[in-house]
């Protein structure tokens, strides 16, 4: 997922090469934000279930997660002017409506999020927006 993840083995000269943006995404994709601002803890949040979404699908990110933490994305969702997206995981979340197929219903899950969030780039702008406006919403590096 882009912003590109921390250099590994070339040490500061390729980390300066990073936006402060890029910097504050891959620290929140180490998901230890406890103790930092909103901005950071609703950045992991989102990322996290984004992951686990593109990483297996609606249903395994619902499974996977806390409830604790799928509340935190929901509200991630919203933090980032998506609440489109934490009105559909409550739907999501409700589990199989009667008289619906298992295959059809994960379907319709994974076609509605991909609508929602149409690429990694989409939640990159939305939360480079947010920081635009806000950065004090979000730690110093």
């Amino acid at each position: 997922m882009r912003p590109r993840a921390y250099p590994s083995t070339s040490g500061d000269q390729e980390l300066a090469e990073l936006t402060v943006a890029e910097r504050i995404w891959n620290r929140a994709c180490s998901l230890q934000v406890e103790g930092l601002p909103t901005g950071d803890r609703a950045l992991a949040a989102m990322i996290l279930a984004h992951g686990l979404v593109m990483n297996g699908g609606v249903e395994h990110a619902i499974e996977c997660l806390t409830s604790e933490q799928l509340a935190a994305a929901k509200e991630a969702y919203r933090y980032f002017g998506l609440a489109d997206v934490d009105a559909f995981f409550d739907v999501a979340s409700s589990g199989l409506p009667d008289g619906e197929q298992p295959d059809a219903w994960e379907g319709a899950l994974n076609a509605r999020y991909n609508a929602l969030i149409p690429d990694d780039s989409f939640l990159v702008e939305r939360f480079e927006a947010v920081f635009r406006r806000n950065p004090s919403a979000f730690a110093p590096l």
